[in-house]
C-alpha cells in the first residue's frame, strides 16, 4: 500500500508543481491525495467482494483453460508421435517398394535379355534354314544349266577322238542317253 502512494505521490507531484505558480504547495497536494484515495479506496472497498469473485471466477477460469491446453497438448503431442510412427513406416514402406520395382525391373530386363536372345537363335536358325534351301536351289539352277554345256563337251569332245562311221552312231547313243537324265539324277 505504501508502494502505491508513493508511486502517486510521484505521478502527481510535477503536474501539480507545473499547474501552479511555480512553487509547490503542501496542502492542495494533500487534498487531491485524500481525495484520490477516498475515491478508489472508497470504490474498491464497495466493490471488494465484486472484485474477489471477478478475481476467483478469472484465476478458476484461466486455471480450467490451462488444463484444457494441456489436454490439447498432450493430445497434439500424441497426435505428432501417431504421424511420426506413420512417417516412419511409410519410409520403410517407399524403401521396400523402390526394392521391388528395382527387383521387377531387373526381373523384366532379364526376361528381355532372354526373349531377346531366343529371338535371336530363331532368326538365326531360320536364316541358316533359308541359306541352305537357297544354296540347294542355287546347286539346282547351276546343274541345269550346265548339263546341257556338258552334253555339248562330251559331244565334241567324244567327236573329236572317234572315227566318222563309229563317231556319229557312238554320238547318238549318247546324246539319246544324257537326253534322258535330268538334273536330280546327276546330283545323285
Amino acid at each position: 500500500m505504501t508502494r502505491i502512494l508513493f508511486i502517486l505521490l510521484l505521478l502527481f507531484t510535477p503536474v501539480h508543481a507545473h499547474a501552479g505558480s511555480g512553487s509547490f504547495e503542501l496542502t492542495p497536494f494533500l487534498g487531491f491525495v485524500v481525495n484520490f484515495t477516498l475515491l478508489f479506496g472508497g470504490t474498491g472497498f464497495l466493490l471488494r467482494k465484486k472484485i474477489a469473485r471477478f478475481f476467483a471466477a478469472r484465476a478458476q477460469h484461466i486455471s480450467e483453460d490451462l488444463e484444457e491446453a494441456k489436454k490439447l497438448q498432450d493430445e497434439a503431442n500424441a497426435l505428432i508421435a501417431s504421424c511420426e510412427d506413420k512417417l516412419a513406416k511409410m519410409k520403410s514402406e517407399q524403401e521396400e517398394i523402390l526394392a521391388r520395382f528395382k527387383q521387377d525391373g531387373e526381373a523384366e530386363k532379364a526376361r528381355l535379355i532372354a526373349e531377346a536372345k531366343d529371338e535371336s537363335e530363331r532368326i538365326r536358325k531360320e536364316s541358316e534354314f533359308r541359306l541352305n534351301q537357297e544354296l540347294e536351289q542355287a546347286k539346282k539352277r547351276l546343274l541345269a544349266e550346265s548339263v546341257p554345256m556338258i552334253i555339248e563337251l562330251a559331244e565334241k569332245s567324244v567327236v573329236s577322238q572317234l572315227d566318222d562311221k563309229k563317231k556319229g552312231q557312238f554320238v547318238e547313243d549318247g546324246i539319246a542317253q544324257l537326253r534322258n537324265i535330268s538334273a536330280d539324277q546327276l546330283v545323285q
